[in-house]
């Protein structure tokens, strides 16, 4: 079996990156049929994990639960 492929999306904002998450979130079913996951339960649980990655203490060592969740 091969690897699983794993593709990051990161923009500065005001860049469209919104925009390419609006997208890609419309399309959430198709992608997914093609073997392509979103990860999250709803739209913005991606941006509360990328908010809490922000904030974690690395010397703590345990990553943030939204991230364990996605």
């Amino acid at each position: 079996m091969a690897p699983a492929v794993l593709y990051l999306h990161i923009g500065s904002p005001k860049t469209g990156t919104t925009y390419i998450q609006d997208v890609l979130w419309a399309n959430r079913e198709a992608l997914e049929a093609d073997g392509v996951l979103l990860p999250g339960h709803y739209r913005y649980a991606r941006v509360e994990a990328a908010r809490d990655l922000v904030k974690w203490d690395r010397d703590d060592g345990d990553l943030p639960e939204t991230w364990r969740r996605l």
